[in-house]
């Protein structure tokens, strides 16, 4: 029997744990509450880290990630997900058979390769997995420009390679990418595409300093916008919107709720 089955914006992120908070489950629970979702979480991997650098990666066993996965499915009614890093090939796979399972719809994909400092968080062989498991169920994936490059086989280091790229990754049946263009020269330039459409977001100023994960707030706050019924398009931008206003007002921290945020059109 689930609990609250009246509730609609009930989120699951499946990620690593960053005991900092600043990354993984516990960044995307934080993301999912300031936003009016419930979150719940399975951790797939375990990442000491901080800014600077990973210290240490350990996948969970397939069969622990799906001890912990099942109980949320039976008692809450989960309306998105987060998919995060997974840490190996036989977590890729479960998650891919418990999303074909269930028939979910509104699906992001944070596919996570390395972390910051270029340490892999996932085993040598995961980009098949991916593409061939994974990445269809998606309703949107958000690849950096080197997850971009590795998942499409194609070298990324300037916006018309980054749409060349994006289109050969929209080909192999991916539904809607969203391309983070934080490193590229200048301003960052995102790109969204929703099947045969492609926009390039409003530029963004760059924000200086030093955070650790960035990319984990943004795909947390899309699915917890989802999960409340906004469409795809609406949700990127408005989550976009609030990882800046996060990053610039210096409120990245726990315990800090976001009460006034209404950058989402309906």
């Amino acid at each position: 029997m689930k609990i609250w089955p009246n509730n609609p914006a009930c989120c699951l992120s499946i990620a690593g744990l960053d005991p900092t908070g600043g990354a993984g489950i516990i960044a995307d629970i934080l993301t999912f509450h300031r936003l009016g979702a419930w979150g719940t979480a399975a951790a797939a991997m375990i990442a000491p880290q901080g800014n600077s650098r990973v210290f240490r990666v350990r996948a969970v066993d397939s069969k622990l990630l799906q001890s912990q996965i099942e109980p949320i499915l039976a008692d809450f009614p989960i309306r998105s997900i987060k998919i995060g890093a997974l840490g190996s090939r036989a977590n890729i796979r479960l998650v891919s058979r418990i999303i074909e399972r269930e028939k979910f719809g509104s699906v992001v994909v944070d596919p996570v390769l390395r972390a910051r400092d270029g340490s892999p968080l996932v085993e040598k062989g995961a980009v098949r997995d991916y593409l061939t498991h994974l990445l269809p169920w998606a309703a949107l994936v958000t690849p950096n420009l080197m997850e971009l490059s590795e998942l499409s086989g194609r070298r990324v280091g300037s916006a018309p390679e980054m749409e060349g790229a994006a289109r050969a990754l929209s080909r192999m049946g991916i539904a809607g990418i969203l391309v983070k263009g934080g490193h590229l020269p200048g301003r960052p330039r995102d790109l969204l595409v929703e099947g045969e459409e492609y926009t390039w977001l409003p530029q963004m100023k760059r924000v200086k300093g030093q955070a650790h994960g960035i990319g984990c707030m943004l795909s947390s706050a899309i699915c917890a916008l989802l999960a409340q019924g906004h469409g795809l398009a609406g949700s990127v931008l408005a989550a976009r919107e609030y990882v800046h206003r996060n990053l610039t007002r210096s409120l990245k921290l726990p315990g800090w709720e976001y009460r006034n945020f209404s950058a989402v059109n309906p």
